[in-house]
């Protein structure tokens, strides 16, 4: 069961992963590289939501490489993507 907090977590994540493979003509996102502080989501729960929330988007499968800080403020950051199809100029 996903709550609220967690929902909302993911949710922000896979919107912003959206934004950058749109923003780079990205057929697919392959990989997410995400940073946690200790007291955010547990990474195994993040792993569960996004695995339903990402279904039927780009980011559908993509690996998650999820990395656990100290930091002491409750947050997720985005760090980089990996997609195929890309666009090239």
């Amino acid at each position: 069961m996903i709550d609220m907090h967690e929902s909302g977590v993911v949710n922000d994540v896979l919107k912003r992963i959206e934004l950058l493979a749109r923003e780079h003509s990205a057929e697919r996102v392959t990989a997410v590289k995400l940073s946690f502080s200790r007291f955010s989501i547990s990474p195994e729960h993040f792993r569960e939501h996004f695995d339903i929330v990402s279904k039927g988007t780009v980011a559908e499968g993509a690996r998650l490489d999820i990395e656990v800080g100290e930091g002491g403020q409750p947050e997720v950051l985005l760090d980089s993507i990996e997609v195929e199809g890309q666009e090239t100029a």
